[in-house]
């Protein structure tokens, strides 16, 4: 059956390849440890599941959810930028509810910019950034990130010719890397400057490890001024909340920007189930619930029981301030694709090689702390093989 050429412009997804390759080797009969995709091994908080059902049980709620999504939930997300980042928006305006944030990012190109347009993105980066580009007829314009940058844009050396959207994320996916507000306020600026769309994606910002690494909001930067700077935040309840299959999130931005994302999404789908909505609520007004602090616990415990015993190897390895991935150096003898590999083929170890985010990547790899400290610590035993092999 023939297909468009704009499909065979974008690759496969690489998760979706690593877990064909992991439930082929399951199926005959083999033990694997996935540490390749960020999906949380716990459950949501009860007060969250407690919500969905009783909202799920009310027959009122079993319509279609068009327009910006639920009241209860829009200002529940407007209290949780007030009370997190001490920022005001307004509901009605400013805010979109998405079906993940996932769907918003793969969909916004389409109301901002055109076919033929530059979309800046970083590189290594989450492998949409780059789909979205090619997708929406955009022209992908990676920026390098380095270690020596602290894996940041350099934005003084930044081309914006022919851009109309930049797109930057901390904590990042996949270096983990953390950025301070004044990062926030050069990309606004940059973007004001250059007539571009900014986007920031803040997935990631509720998972941190000490009060003094909270990630900041893009709306909390100086220059940044939500009813004049044309940009756009996007953040999801899946990571925070461990509700990755619940598939809900909001973007937080310019009143046109917002109004732009609506317009595409009326025609791509029509709202989130109303029950999941009324949860998103129920759990946003709950961030800083104890229970949300001890995922936090959970993964600081787990990192600290990876990270060294990977560094131990050989496996060089900063330990992340926020988020769940840890990203480290493959050894100096092989790809990340060749180390990949023999993780899985001899240790029967999933991890993703740093050359699946982009050619800045290679020579890196990401694993995420989403399984127990036992299977952590037997997946550091099951690579030590490998590193004294390469060594």
């Amino acid at each position: 059956m023939p297909t468009s050429k704009r499909l065979a412009t974008i690759p496969p997804f690489v998760f979706t390849a690593l877990d064909a390759q992991r439930k082929a080797l399951e199926a005959a009969g083999q033990d694997v440890i996935n540490l390749s995709v960020g999906d949380p091994d716990m459950g949501a908080p009860q007060f969250v599941v407690d919500a969905l059902t009783s909202a799920a049980a009310d027959p009122a709620n079993h319509h279609y959810n068009y327009g910006r999504g639920r009241p209860e939930l829009l200002e529940a997300a407007a209290e949780f930028m007030q009370r997190r980042f001490g920022v005001t928006v307004d509901p009605a305006t400013h805010i979109q509810i998405l079906v993940g944030s996932k769907e918003g990012l793969a969909h916004l190109p389409l109301g901002v910019s055109d076919p033929g347009d530059r979309m800046l993105f970083p590189d290594p980066c989450y492998p949409v950034y780059r789909n979205a580009a090619l997708y929406t007829g955009m022209v992908p314009a990676p920026v390098a990130l380095r270690e020596s940058n602290g894996w940041m844009m350099d934005f003084d050396a930044i081309d914006p010719t022919g851009a109309s959207l930049l797109l930057v994320n901390h904590p990042g996916n996949p270096t983990a890397a953390t950025a301070p507000v004044e990062f926030f306020d050069r990309a606004a600026r940059f973007a004001t400057s250059n007539n571009l769309t900014l986007v920031s994606d803040q997935a990631y910002s509720e998972i941190y490890f000490d009060e003094a690494d909270r990630p900041p909001s893009l709306w909390q930067a100086e220059s940044a001024d939500i009813n004049a700077t044309p940009a756009v935040e996007f953040h999801s309840l899946s990571k925070t909340f461990c509700m990755t299959g619940w598939r809900i999130a909001f973007a937080v931005g310019h009143p046109d920007v917002i109004s732009a994302l609506a317009r595409v999404k009326a025609t791509h789908d029509s709202g989130v189930f109303a029950p999941i909505q009324l949860a998103g609520a129920e759990a946003l007004r709950r961030f800083d619930d104890p229970a949300v602090a001890e995922y936090r616990r959970i993964y600081e415990s787990r990192r600290d029981t990876l990270v060294p015993a990977l560094n131990e190897l050989g496996l060089v390895t900063p330990s992340p301030k926020a988020g769940f991935f840890a990203w480290g150096k493959v050894p100096a003898n092989m790809t990340s694709a060749e180390f990949a590999t023999r993780c899985l083929d001899e240790a029967r170890v999933v991890l993703v090689p740093g050359s699946a985010f982009g050619d800045p990547g290679e020579g890196y790899f990401r694993v995420a702390l989403t399984v127990g400290e036992d299977r952590l610590r037997e997946a550091a035993e099951r690579l030590a093989k490998i590193a004294v092999a390469t060594a």
